[in-house]
């Protein structure tokens, strides 16, 4: 008997815990993370308000600027951006 009573908490339980996060996701931010990027400025791609980089040794990910810049191939450069995916690629969008 008291395996069955077991059982049938333990049923409820999920039951009710599932139904809460369905509830309660909606309302939930996840809370997005700085990361520091360090290296040489490899390639830089420009158009209109927006500026690529590929910045190594550190990483060969984008790092894209939304903002102006005039940042150069060759130079030492430190950012700071949180990592997105875009088209299945990750990328590091520079705040």
């Amino acid at each position: 008997m008291r395996e069955k009573s077991l059982i049938n908490f333990c049923a409820v339980s999920i039951v009710i815990g599932i139904g809460l996060l369905f509830v309660l996701l909606p309302f939930v931010e996840l809370s997005e993370k700085t990361v520091t990027l360090e290296g040489r400025v490899e390639e830089v791609f420009s158009t209109k308000g927006i500026t690529i980089a590929q910045i190594k040794p550190d990483s060969t990910l984008p790092v894209v600027f939304y903002t102006e810049t005039d940042i150069l191939e060759g130079e030492h450069v430190v950012v700071n951006g949180i990592l997105k995916e875009f088209n299945g690629r990750v990328e590091l969008i520079v705040k």
